[in-house]
């Protein structure tokens, strides 16, 4: 019988590609991906030129992998083997030191102006791109070619912040402080009124901003016993609220009660400035008024809408006020100047 022959037919010529190459650094195992092909059957990879010291190629799939052991980078030749013949195609193989950056100083502004950060101390392999891995405060960004973070933020903030690094070996990370300070509101001058001539000069605003007492002005007013209040001049660093609460302090000689309510007031104020406040006497205290003296134990308390409370006591004295008709006209509870 004559011999046999094998004839293979449909079949086209192997193709062997590396679309990416293999890059690492020295004593890291890194791994290359696949390469593309086209074949016929099971194919076979073997190195025309050696590879590097520490690295090798996976016979059945192409695949570079290993520790490299050494700084360097190449072209090398790679052959691949099917059922019907060879082909060759080459690989490029970069081992580059690892890559290191870092943020000198942090980035620090106001919200609503312009900043920018310095850029990072880099030491890479080709170019490297930049990306934030936490999200920046609202109003800046990161330029991916420098990784300069800059913009205009939009509200105060405080934190760290990551910031990651791409090239050719891989991805590294490094942090940047970033403080954002809210818009400093200014301060608005504020110019007292002056007061009517037969009152008793107010105490200055630096007094009043200089202590946690409350510098005032009492005295009692110049009506009948059925009308009467005890008005207190002060001045007011801005809004906020007064409140006064007069009683009767003990006074055995005139067999007087301690504790007894004289007169209060709770008003608001709405601006800084000098401010009178009108405190009218109860029944019990113009009753007590129309006999004898009477000593009142004063406390005002102005509570600012911002800032602390400032508060005076001081114990008054009103004199006798003999009965009279009743005055018929209204008394405010704050008068500002």
């Amino acid at each position: 019988m004559a011999g046999t022959s094998s004839i293979l037919y449909g079949f086209g010529a192997p193709a062997l590609s590396y679309p990416t190459g293999f890059t690492g650094t020295p004593g890291v195992l890194a791994t290359s991906a696949a390469p593309t092909v086209a074949r016929t059957g099971t194919a076979t990879f073997s190195m025309v030129t050696p590879l590097p010291t520490g690295l090798s190629i996976a016979p059945a799939t192409g695949i570079v992998s290993g520790t490299p052991a050494a700084l360097g980078a190449g072209t090398y030749t790679v052959s691949m083997q099917d059922l019907v013949g060879t082909t060759t195609a080459t690989i490029e193989v970069g081992v580059y030191p690892l890559s290191t950056f870092a943020y000198a100083a942090g980035l620090t502004g106001t919200a609503g102006s312009a900043v920018s950060s310095v850029a990072p101390t880099v030491a890479t392999s080709g170019a490297p791109t930049f990306s934030m891995v936490t999200s920046l405060p609202a109003g800046l960004s990161i330029a991916p070619a420098t990784g300069v973070i800059s913009g205009t933020p939009t509200g105060a903030s405080a934190g760290t912040y990551t910031v990651s690094m791409r090239d050719l070996t891989g991805a590294t990370t490094a942090t940047i402080e970033i403080t954002v300070a809210a818009v400093p509101v200014a301060a608005v001058p504020v110019t007292p009124t002056a007061v009517a001539a037969t009152a008793t000069t107010s105490p200055t605003q630096q007094q009043a901003q200089a202590s946690a007492v409350l510098h005032l002005k009492t005295s009692t007013s110049r009506v009948s016993a059925h009308a009467g209040w005890i008005t207190t001049t002060f001045w007011a660093t801005g809004p906020g609220t007064v409140t006064q609460l007069g009683t009767s302090a003990a006074n055995r000689r005139a067999l007087q009660t301690a504790g007894v309510k004289a007169c209060s007031v709770n008003a608001t104020i709405r601006d800084a400035g000098i401010v009178t406040i009108f405190c009218r006497l109860t029944h019990a205290a113009k009753r007590t008024r129309t006999t004898r003296t009477m000593q009142v134990v004063l406390v005002t308390t102005f509570t600012p809408t911002s800032g602390s409370i400032r508060r005076s006591t001081r114990s008054i004295t009103l004199a006798r006020a003999p009965f009279r008709a009743p005055v018929s006209a209204s008394t405010p509870s704050i008068v500002t100047g």
